[in-house]
């Protein structure tokens, strides 16, 4: 199984990568997207409660976070898919499964690339990073703490890499081009220093 969250969510089968699995209800894809973040890791029950209610939870929280799990084990196809393990519950995937661990791990590997002064493998890196945003992340992501606090670290990270990616496209040369791109972004976001500073 694939997860996409870097974008609306998407869930894609394993044996059938070209087919997409919904999963429909705003906890259901709440529960998903919280398991998916820490994947392969296991998430405690508390965590899953305040990342589905905040600090609202029903009056019988953990029958109803083990409702929601075996809906979503349906809503796999597999409840394999979802684990039990102690005090809370796992997504069994790879961590190069979830989109969002693949960003993470090529930003950070073009960051080094950039400060150990491979700017060309450096951009090729971050630009790949990038490239596995498919676009804003939206509301069926939910508007609990946990989820809009994600979404922000998130978007700083895509910001952090954009950064980068044109700091290392600088030092190629390709500065029309940079140009361009740093203008819209001083105009979108004038309190990101970084963006401004390479601008200059």
């Amino acid at each position: 199984m694939r997860i996409g969250l870097l974008g609306p969510l998407e869930v894609r089968d394993g044996d059938n990568l070209a087919g997409v699995v919904d999963v429909s209800g705003v906890r259901l894809r709440a529960l998903l997207i919280r398991l998916a973040v820490d994947a392969p890791r296991p998430v405690s029950a508390s965590a899953l409660i305040d990342a589905l209610w905040d600090d609202d939870p029903p009056a019988d929280a953990a029958n109803a976070l083990q409702s929601l799990v075996s809906r979503l084990r349906r809503a796999l196809g597999d409840a394999d898919q979802v684990l039990q393990a102690p005090g809370g519950y796992r997504l069994n995937v790879a961590r190069d499964d979830v989109d969002v661990h693949r960003f993470a791990d090529l930003a950070r590997s073009g960051r080094g690339q950039l400060r150990a002064g491979d700017p060309k493998a450096a951009a090729t890196t971050l630009r790949q990073a990038l490239a596995l945003w498919r676009g804003p992340m939206p509301e069926t992501w939910g508007t609990t703490t946990d989820a809009t606090s994600f979404q922000v670290r998130l978007q700083d990270q895509r910001l952090d890499a954009l950064g980068d990616a044109l700091d290392a496209e600088l030092e190629l040369g390709r500065h029309v081009d940079v140009a361009a791109e740093l203008d819209e972004l001083v105009a979108q976001f004038p309190l990101r220093e970084h963006f401004a500073g390479l601008l200059m």
